[in-house]
């Protein structure tokens, strides 16, 4: 599942959105509760303003995930794509083109309707 959303998102590498965004390091997070309740697996939204890098953590309900078809798990990993982006819409200067990188990142995992002729996206609703 990483890789192939690996590859669908390397189109977006040599599009240019503003200077403040260099890196982007998406982690999901998908254990059990019980490892939070044990204080592990800490979310984080970190944004290096210096190095124009960033650093999201993000859990994924692992409940839902496991019990999941699978369209449904890549359909929830990438709406928690989206959601990890969207953690860093507040930070970043007012001239980085967020909402394009955004639409830009939902059309190349196919979540908009007819852009992929292999699946048509939804975005659950409370999801993003």
């Amino acid at each position: 599942m990483r890789i192939q959303t690996e590859k669908q998102l390397e189109t977006l590498r040599e599009k240019d959105y503003g200077d403040e965004l260099k890196s982007i390091a998406i982690i999901s997070i998908i254990v059990p509760t019980s490892f939070y309740d044990e204080g592990g697996y800490r979310e984080r939204k970190l944004y290096k303003r210096k190095t124009k890098e960033a650093d999201v953590r993000l859990r994924i309900d692992y409940n839902q995930f496991i019990h999941a078809s699978e369209e449904e798990r890549l359909n929830i990993y990438y709406n928690h794509i989206v959601q990890s982006i969207r953690t860093l819409q507040k930070k970043l200067e007012p001239d980085f083109d967020y909402p394009r990188l955004e639409e830009d990142v939902k059309q190349a995992l196919c979540m908009r309707e007819n852009n992929c002729d292999q699946r048509n996206w939804k975005e659950e609703e409370g999801q993003l």
